[in-house]
């Protein structure tokens, strides 16, 4: 079965108009893997800095909610305060790693929870990205969706909300020999520089 890295379904005009407006501010709600880091070298720092160069007239911020070893049952519990009240444009979620430990029935509640609650608060449009752990492996090798990111598909494809695979993009940036597994994940599962690249 074809693995597509981007999964587009409705089209993200409240980000359109923010960039027409030219002020733009992001949200994100994630694991460790997409919290503020010291030196920038998150995939959310390369990503604005890619859309600064993209878009040199926006005025581009970011509400980093994303904290170290939480899943989408805290952000359920702190997207409120953390993300909604900020008036966010756009919002990325990044959970289907630190979710995997929790079985599918809850996370498929709280998951739902975190998109309605998000939804109904606020006109911000939402993507979802997906990191990789080394657990995924065996399923990406064989062209298979890990059942965590399996069932947050289903959720973006009932809610029509886009989606981005980025551990697979990275995969395939490993295996064509753009960059060594080292430059990608040198601790197995957080990235430093090159793979935040990778991932933005």
């Amino acid at each position: 079965m074809k693995q597509h890295v981007i999964r587009t379904r409705e089209p993200l005009l409240g980000l359109k108009q923010a960039l027409a407006n030219g002020k733009v501010k992001i949200g994100v709600l994630g694991g460790s893997i997409s919290s503020p880091s010291q030196n920038n070298s998150a995939w959310p720092d390369a990503l604005v800095t890619w859309l600064l160069e993209k878009y040199p007239h926006v005025r581009f911020s970011v509400e980093n909610a994303a904290a170290g070893s939480t899943g989408s049952q805290y952000a359920l519990f702190r997207a409120q305060e953390d993300i909604i009240e900020r008036d966010c444009d756009l919002i990325f979620i990044e959970y289907a790693v630190n979710d995997s430990i929790v079985s599918p029935e809850i996370r498929m509640r709280t998951r739902e929870g975190l998109i309605r609650k998000i939804r109904s608060a606020t006109k911000a449009d939402i993507v979802i990205v997906y990191t990789f752990m080394q657990n995924m492996y065996d399923d990406m090798l064989n062209e298979q969706m890990p059942p965590s990111i399996k069932e947050f598909e289903q959720l973006a494809e009932h809610y029509g909300i886009s989606s981005v695979w980025m551990g697979l993009h990275a995969l395939e940036e490993v295996k064509q020999g753009r960059m060594t597994w080292a430059q990608w994940l040198p601790d197995g599962l957080h990235p430093q520089e090159r793979g935040s690249l990778s991932y933005a």
